[in-house]
């Protein structure tokens, strides 16, 4: 059985390759951070950088990307939008998560913007332009 740090792990790596075979540059954003309590091994624990797993940049867009692995692809992910909320991007900026549900080859990508009606946004003119599908 893998643990949930190695099917997350899993999913990023996943996700960076697809987005590079899109001719994306591809950065990690998630900080590895040590606490050190006397008389106690070192703690490790991983803290994402502006809500975000991973930094996607083109040409043409910045993207900020939260990765959501098959047990947690499916919803309109409220603490995706709330997370990526709490930071203040330039709205050139684009925040996505991009799920994958069990045995997909392509991801689901749902487009974080300000909510109309309470509802996350998919853009798919966006998303085909850049030659990505968005899921339903």
């Amino acid at each position: 059985m893998t643990s949930s740090a190695q099917r997350g792990s899993y999913y990023r790596a996943k996700t960076k390759r697809w987005l590079e075979s899109k001719g994306y540059q591809v950065a990690d954003l998630e900080k590895m951070h040590w606490i050190f309590r006397a008389g106690q091994p070192a703690l490790a624990t991983k803290r994402d950088q502006f809500a975000s797993d991973l930094l996607a940049v083109s040409a043409r867009s910045v993207i900020f990307v939260q990765v959501k692995g098959a047990g947690a692809a499916r919803g309109n992910f409220p603490e995706a939008r709330r997370r990526f909320a709490t930071f203040q991007f330039p709205p050139w900026t684009r925040q996505w998560v991009i799920a994958w549900l069990s045995g997909s080859r392509v991801p689901r990508v749902v487009e974080m913007r300000r909510p109309i009606d309470g509802e996350a946004q998919e853009s798919r003119e966006d998303t085909a332009a850049h030659g990505i599908a968005a899921g339903a």
